[in-house]
């Protein structure tokens, strides 16, 4: 080979590329901020899966149930294992009457271990009432039961609820009148003076079912008269209040029952006048 050429002066070696400070920021900024999009994301997905949620309780509220399905099933699909709004679907569920639905969503809740004690217990009240609604008493019965053990742990007005609750179902059932007074009784000295006129209907129509007819008058007597009140400012808020005009009729009912036992229809008569002017049918639309 020649030695031509071997001298000659090399080019530069070229040199490391230099970034500008804006690149440099941007890299950065990435740098912390990926790790975070993640969880930003789902955070978002939970936000979407909220809107849909209070849509769906606007919409039950409305009684336009199936908007409220619809709603609930959009916001599962974002937030698929949030245990609310699955109790909100099997609440959902049961006002349809798909019990079975809405049996599995209370079973699929109940597995979960971790949920807070007063969450459980609402939960347990709902699959009450679903078997108790699919005439499954005994079921129904025992597993309010359960709710009056876990509801003791909470305490006070809740304690009250589930005790009460207990000895209505109970009194409906006509099982266990006795028990059913006793419960009550320990629900009287728990609870909040807006609570009394539910647990005093509550006894005296245990007592009417245990044919202690002047005792029972006696008690929804003083229960209509404390709830009177109470129906007054809830239908002046809200005309169209068809939870509070039902509450009222079945005390009426139970009062005009009391009454036939006692040989006075005109005033059982007079009741059941009131519950119609209430547009319900004292035969068929209450318990």
């Amino acid at each position: 080979m020649t030695t031509a050429g071997l001298n000659k002066p090399v080019g530069k070696a070229p040199g490391r590329r230099k970034w500008s400070s804006s690149a440099v920021v941007t890299f950065f900024v990435l740098l912390v901020c990926l790790p975070l999009a993640g969880p930003v994301f789902v955070q978002f997905k939970k936000e979407i899966a909220r809107w849909y949620w209070a849509a769906a309780i606007s919409h039950r509220k409305a009684k336009r149930f199936d908007e409220a399905a619809q709603s609930l099933e959009l916001a599962l699909k974002y937030d698929p294992q949030s245990a609310k709004l699955i109790f909100e679907r099997a609440r959902l569920r049961l006002l349809n009457k798909h019990y079975d639905e809405a049996m599995a969503d209370v079973v699929d809740l109940l597995e979960d271990t971790d949920l807070r004690a007063e969450f459980r217990y609402q939960v347990g009240q709902i699959k009450a009432t679903i078997l108790l609604k699919q005439h499954k008493v005994s079921a129904g019965l025992e597993t309010l039961s359960q709710m009056v053990a876990e509801a003791k742990k909470l305490g006070g007005r809740q304690y009250a609820r589930a005790l009460n609750n207990l000895a209505y179902h109970r009194t409906l059932a006509n099982v266990d009148i006795g028990k059913a007074i006793v419960d009550v009784n320990k629900a009287l000295r728990l609870c909040k003076e807006s609570e009394r006129p539910a647990y005093l209907d509550t006894r005296g129509w245990a007592y009417f079912r245990a044919g202690k007819y002047e005792q029972a008058l006696a008690d929804l007597q003083d229960a209509i008269k404390l709830f009177r009140p109470i129906y007054q400012s809830n239908i002046e808020a809200d005309p169209d209040n068809e939870e509070i005009k039902k509450n009222l009729a079945v005390f009426l009912q139970h009062r005009s029952m009391a009454y036939k036992a006692l040989r006075e229809d005109d005033k059982a008569a007079k009741d059941r006048q009131e519950i119609k002017e209430l547009c319900l049918d004292p035969d068929k639309d209450l318990e």
